[in-house]
């Protein structure tokens, strides 16, 4: 079974977050250096501070919204991001994630869970974030179960093509 538990770091983010901010059409490449190197750089350079290998996205409505670039979701995997958490996605950025083994997980007053740099812990199949700097844990909506197989599938293929 692939993992899906998820820890690390928290980079939380608001709503609207748009894929030209997340990462600017200057980074599209066929580099993955140059595709890692994009992520974040339309936000506050900040912003890049939080950026480490394992964060986990924390963010509110809509995040993802914009036009359709699968890059972006390739940018977070180079960057080591496995896992994002939002109270919603733009659609086509939800299922360009999925396909690409990028835990999305939806979740209401997310960004509300944690400040950034806070210790995150998601537990897909539990269902449950916990933020282990603040000792609290928060229930997530029950996961579909065609959306844990397809979520496991993509991430194992993924990990035996590396």
């Amino acid at each position: 079974m692939t993992k899906l538990v998820f820890h690390g770091p928290a980079i939380v983010l608001g709503d609207h977050v748009d894929v030209e901010r997340l990462h600017p059409a200057s980074y599209f490449s066929l580099n993955p250096e140059r595709v890692k190197e994009g992520l974040f750089m339309g936000m506050s350079p900040e912003m890049r501070e939080h950026l480490q290998p394992g964060s986990i996205i924390l963010a509110g409505r809509n995040f993802g919204c914009g036009s359709s670039r699968e890059v972006v979701v390739q940018a977070f995997l180079l960057n080591g991001i496995e896992a994002i958490v939002a109270e919603s996605f733009a659609r086509i950025f939800f299922r360009s994630g999925i396909n690409n083994g990028l835990a999305l997980i939806e979740c209401p007053n997310t960004a509300e869970l944690a400040v950034n740099g806070d210790e995150i812990e998601v537990d897909v199949v539990s269902g449950r974030i916990s933020n282990l700097t603040q000792g609290t844990t928060k229930m997530l909506p029950e996961p579909d179960p065609f959306f844990l197989t397809l979520l496991e599938r993509t991430r194992s293929k993924r990990e035996s093509t590396r």
